[in-house]
């Protein structure tokens, strides 16, 4: 009977711990932002890329993922922690780059505006 329950006790360690280091790494976004052609809510976001390239944001309060059609991928650059990086047109922002550790970086969109805004989430865990 120990025997079991120490198995069964350690099963569910084991997923857990495997589970928690296979979390994309999270992004608070404190404003609205348009991305694939619909406006966002601000609030957490999971980010991570799917199998065929494009970028999806997975809000923590629930909700579907956002997946957002990649234009192209860029290179040249690592970071250390998720980055998502903004163009602003008038008062509205709109999501242009995801980059994410140890992985190229993908544009989604491109106004060309000059006034760009980057923000930083977590780290991710190894």
């Amino acid at each position: 009977m120990n025997v079991r329950l120490f198995v069964v006790v350690a099963a569910i360690i084991l997923v857990g711990a495997v589970s928690a280091q296979a979390q994309a790494p999270t992004v608070d976004i404190k404003f609205q932002f348009e991305a694939a052609g619909k406006l966002w809510e601000p609030g957490t976001y999971s980010v991570d890329f799917a199998p065929n390239g494009n970028a999806v944001l997975t809000p923590a309060k629930g909700g579907a993922p956002i997946e957002i059609p990649r234009m192209k991928l860029l290179n040249g650059r690592t970071v250390r922690k998720v980055e998502l990086v903004f163009e602003r047109v008038g008062t509205v922002l709109f999501l242009s780059e995801v980059w994410l550790p140890g992985r190229p970086g993908c544009e989604v969109g491109r106004t060309g505006a000059a006034d760009r805004q980057t923000v930083k989430g977590s780290e991710v865990k190894k």
